[in-house]
């Protein structure tokens, strides 16, 4: 299945120098859930690898810790649940997260019978994962989330899902401006839009002092 969002090389060259369309997946080393600054409610679904430890609780416990997975809770399983994924064509300004779970019922259906034999217990609600999501943003938001993922791809936290991985200095020659709050104005300190503002806001702060 394709999810790239394709432009011409042109168009690509004119507006967004060395950055093409291309979607990162999540995949955090513990499993963890992702969560993007510079889309409004984006929560990625890291892959999961049940044969890895997993964060528990046992009774008594207070915090959770790491531990090997129980055996019952991976005999079943696939080796690997795909994790969510996102996708931008800086061009057009456009995102769009996927789910591989959505519409792939034979792979939704083997995970929700091995819950099921793992907890003894059956569900009437079916596993059919995330619908797609897509949204457009402005050339400040998409520049400050290009760099997000790449970010997340440089820490081991996602991969690439397809096209080609840009550097920090591409997305630095990107149009547009790095934002300190991508999805909201201000704060609770005030803090100002642009991250190029900064040095000026704590310049100001300190005459204050």
């Amino acid at each position: 299945m394709s999810t790239v969002m394709d432009t011409p090389v042109k168009e690509r060259a004119k507006t967004s120098p060395g950055v093409g369309s291309f979607g990162i997946s999540a995949s955090h080393p513990r499993n963890s859930d992702l969560l993007l600054r510079s889309v409004i409610d984006c929560r990625l679904r890291s892959a999961i690898r049940p044969t890895k430890e997993i964060l528990v609780r046992e009774p008594g416990e207070i915090d959770q810790t790491l531990r090997p997975a129980p055996a019952k809770m991976i005999d079943g399983l696939p080796a690997v649940i795909p994790g969510m994924e996102l996708h931008v064509n800086p061009v057009k300004g456009q995102w769009k997260v996927i789910d591989p779970l959505h519409d792939d019922e034979r792979l939704c259906e083997k995970i929700q019978r091995a819950m099921e034999q793992s907890t003894g217990t059956r569900t009437r609600e079916r596993l059919r994962g995330i619908p797609p999501r897509s949204g457009s943003i402005n050339p400040d938001q998409m520049k400050t989330l290009v760099r997000e993922m790449v970010w997340l791809l440089e820490a081991g936290e996602a991969t690439l899902a397809a096209g080609s991985q840009p550097s920090l200095e591409d997305v630095d020659a990107m149009p547009g401006d790095y934002l300190n709050m991508p999805v909201e104005r201000g704060g609770r300190w005030h803090i100002p839009r642009y991250e190029k503002q900064m040095d000026e806001w704590v310049q100001t702060l300190n005459n204050l002092r």
